[in-house]
């Protein structure tokens, strides 16, 4: 017997990847977390995912080896996956705290290749900081997916 859907079930939130990195004097570990609602559009060309558009929420821990501190910070933004090159683009707004210097805002653009490599480019405003990291991660949507009712 298959159980019932449960509307419950639809806002699960599940880690969508994982991802280490390192670049501009900052280590740093992140998930990105998604829901079954967080497709915005799917473009099919005879059955085939041409072009994919979702939002997922990332939390990350960087430490900035510049100013010898720790932060976490919130990233939602919206990826766009265009399949023809496995080609991911994700763009953002983030905020977070920094543990000596308090509050601070930015924004970022990662590109990924295969879901596996990502460059990421980004800005934080109070500590005028650019920043640039290369990210390797592993995607575990495919995996939650399974398991999904």
């Amino acid at each position: 017997m298959i159980p019932a859907k449960t509307f419950a079930s639809d806002f699960f939130v599940y880690p969508h990847g994982i991802s280490v990195g390192a670049g501009s004097d900052m280590l740093s570990v992140a998930f990105d977390w998604t829901t079954s609602y967080s497709r915005i559009i799917k473009r099919t060309n005879d059955e085939l995912i041409t072009h994919d558009f979702w939002w997922a929420v990332r939390t990350r821990y960087f430490y900035d080896s510049d100013e010898e501190q720790s932060c976490i910070f919130l990233q939602p933004n919206v990826h766009y996956l265009l399949k023809i090159f496995i080609l991911d683009l994700a763009l953002g707004p983030e905020i977070g705290w920094k543990e000596d210097t308090g509050f601070d805002y930015g924004g970022s653009a990662r590109i990924g290749f295969l879901s596996i490599a990502y460059i990421e480019f980004g800005y934080l405003f109070n500590s005028d900081k650019t920043y640039a990291q290369f990210l390797l991660n592993v995607p575990l949507g495919p995996l939650f997916s399974l398991f999904m009712p």
